[in-house]
């Protein structure tokens, strides 16, 4: 509604107030910051076997974004069900102490939230970027990150999202720097 609704602005006016809001996310993300979530997360990565990142369609993008940068640093991660067999399949291939990153936003995808309740039944440890405390994923999730994502654009904005992830992957880097640089010396 936010994004049709002004039809006078100009291109560059809606542009900047676009901008504006993704950036008063990011600052909203950092200002709420949880030290300690975020450390469990980046423990929970550093430790896990092996790792996963799932969402669904425009946090599909998200998803391989977070594995994109995690494999710059260890190749053990992969996007869920990129093989196409199915979640059954796939959780059935994971480990305990496996690590699963889950996205989703209101209205949360129902796939993605079925996903992270099975793969907590199963043990795996899951962690969450999602938008609020009443989001179902934080009822599965050993570490949930909150990202705020309010803005004009004509569907979930995800900025903020990947300004958290890039956090993460910096986090998760940073915690292991010889086996980084390593890893990064290996990939150049």
């Amino acid at each position: 509604r936010n994004a049709l609704s002004d039809e006078t602005s100009s291109t560059q006016q809606r542009a900047a107030q676009l901008c504006f809001e993704n950036q008063y996310n990011i600052n909203r993300f950092v200002e709420g910051y949880d030290t300690q979530t975020f450390d469990n997360a980046v423990r929970l990565i550093e430790r896990a076997p092996r790792g996963s990142a799932v969402g669904m369609r425009q946090f599909h993008s998200l998803a391989a974004f977070l594995v994109y940068g995690l494999r710059l640093i260890r190749n053990d991660v992969s996007i869920f069900n990129s093989n196409a067999l199915g979640a059954a399949e796939e959780l059935s291939a994971m480990q305990r102490d496996d690590v699963l990153i889950v996205t989703s936003v209101f209205p949360y995808s129902c796939e993605v939230v079925q996903i992270a309740e099975a793969a907590s039944d199963a043990g795996l440890s899951v962690i969450a970027f999602t938008d609020l405390l009443s989001s179902p994923l934080v009822n599965y999730s050993a570490a949930t990150l909150f990202v705020p994502h309010e803005s004009s654009y004509i569907s979930n904005s995800i900025t903020s999202y990947f300004a958290a992830a890039e956090c993460l992957v910096n986090a998760v880097a940073l915690a292991s720097p010889e086996k980084t640089q390593e890893m990064l010396k290996a990939r150049e």
